[in-house]
């Protein structure tokens, strides 16, 4: 049925119908101008359903996945912008509560390039260890020494690759101290703590990609005697003398130790953090992260401390070293021994070594470090070596709730591989997030 007047709705006039007057005729009991204002609701949408034209309420409105590939992902270039890793695609982060909308859904076009995209190893931020879904679960340890025989370094590499390995932890400062590379920190004085045939790290790094492994770099932190010869004040000191503090009798191998108090072995950490960083290693584990233990510990000469208990001391260097690497865009690990986050060994910490813990954390759960027998309210072990891998899965259970985000050492001493790979999957089953295996 055709409409015999002309609607101008742009100009708020209506011309007379039979519905309009009655209608008037109705608001003039109630309100002249409450029949307008309602009057105007609804009669544009009928309007619009008797032409046949959408309301305009709804016809700005499209299908969400035809919006524009910027507006569709808007955090995309955010990602682009983080260094690439060559493991697994990134996995859906849970989204907070209060942050529950929808988002708009992308092309797989677009998914794709984002899935392409990949964070370093970022095994967690803080203690909750957020992106753990990118941790390797078989690492394989490398010491100094194999890195440095360059003949068999890429054999090894292999061989690891083939034995389900997913990344290699490189040893880059071994516990004496000499530091695998050709270090550049203080002029005419860095031959004292650099190997003889330094490696150059970016062909290490490159070298362990193109074998299908994530670099990662091995750090031991205070125990070292060897950078206290190019640096003096760096080291643990005999008392307040100028002589150094040694671990035990020279004449059996006694060792000096950096001192966690001084600036200067705080500063000489931080330049081989910062150097693997630049490299590619995509992961730096601290050993070694403590005070001296040894003979005669009570003659250990700190210098200036501040009134810093040794804890307090620890937890500052965690805390700068952690910051230092969240700045470098590289994930790092402080490794602590079991026997220490179960009671025992609490001297070289300052107290008990999971207070410590701030962070992804490495743990030592090698067997010798409890000897013949170890027992506190938490781990009791006897002849742990009888059994390993009994021992190892009660070591696993006394520690599991020490952290959020950790990962396990063994020693391959005495193990076969299917022993390796029993205790591995043990570790795993428990909630760790990868095992340390020394390979070479």
């Amino acid at each position: 049925m055709s409409n015999p007047y002309k609607i101008k709705t742009h100009k708020r006039i209506y011309r007379k119908s039979w519905s309009s007057i009655l209608v008037r005729s109705f608001l003039i009991l109630i309100s002249g101008s409450v029949l307008f204002g309602l009057g105007w609701f609804l009669y544009e949408p009928a309007s619009s359903l008797f032409e046949g034209a959408p309301s305009s309420q709804t016809a700005d409105l499209q299908p969400v996945a035809d919006l524009p590939a910027e507006d569709a992902a808007p955090n995309q270039k955010d990602e682009e912008e983080q260094p690439q890793q060559p493991t697994a695609p990134k996995k859906e982060e849970e989204t907070p509560a209060e942050e529950e909308s929808e988002e708009p859904q992308m092309s797989s076009e677009e998914a794709l390039q984002i899935l392409s995209v990949v964070p370093p190893i970022t095994l967690g931020s803080g203690s909750s260890g957020s992106a753990s879904s990118n941790t390797p679960q078989r690492i394989a340890y490398f010491s100094q020494n194999s890195v440095l025989d360059a003949a068999s370094f890429a054999k090894q590499l292999q061989n690891a690759k083939n034995a389900g390995m997913q990344a290699v932890l490189v040893e880059l400062k071994a516990p004496s101290g000499l530091v695998s590379y050709p270090i550049q920190y203080i002029e005419g004085k860095d031959s004292n703590y650099t190997v003889p045939n330094p490696v150059d790290l970016k062909k290490i790094v490159a070298q362990i990609e193109e074998a299908g492994l994530i670099p990662m770099a091995a750090i031991h932190a205070f125990q070292d005697s060897k950078f206290q010869l190019a640096e003096w004040d760096a080291a643990v000191h005999y008392e307040n003398t100028k002589m150094l503090w040694l671990d035990n009798a020279r004449d059996v191998g006694g060792k000096s130790w950096l001192n966690p108090y001084a600036p200067q072995a705080k500063e000489y950490i931080a330049k081989i953090v910062e150097d693997a960083a630049a490299a590619g290693f995509q992961e730096v584990v601290l050993q070694s992260f403590q005070f001296p233990v040894g003979f005669a510990t009570e003659k250990m000469g700190f210098g200036q401390t501040n009134g810093q208990s040794k804890q307090d001391c620890l937890k500052s260097l965690s805390e700068f070293y952690r910051q230092q690497a969240e700045r470098l865009k590289i994930s790092l690990r402080i490794e602590y021994p079991a026997s220490a986050m179960t009671g025992g060994n609490t001297a070289a910490y300052g107290g008990d070594g999971t207070a410590l813990v701030n962070g992804p954390t490495a743990v030592d759960c090698s067997l010798l470090q409890f000897n013949e027998k170890f027992e506190t309210d938490q781990l009791k072990l006897e002849n742990p070596q009888n059994d390993p891998k009994a021992s190892y899965h009660t070591i696993a259970q006394a520690v599991a709730n020490k952290g959020e985000n950790l990962i396990a050492r063994i020693s391959s001493v005495g193990l076969s591989s299917e022993q390796q790979n029993e205790i591995t999957e043990d570790f795993l089953q428990l909630g760790y997030r990868g095992v340390i295996i020394p390979y070479a």
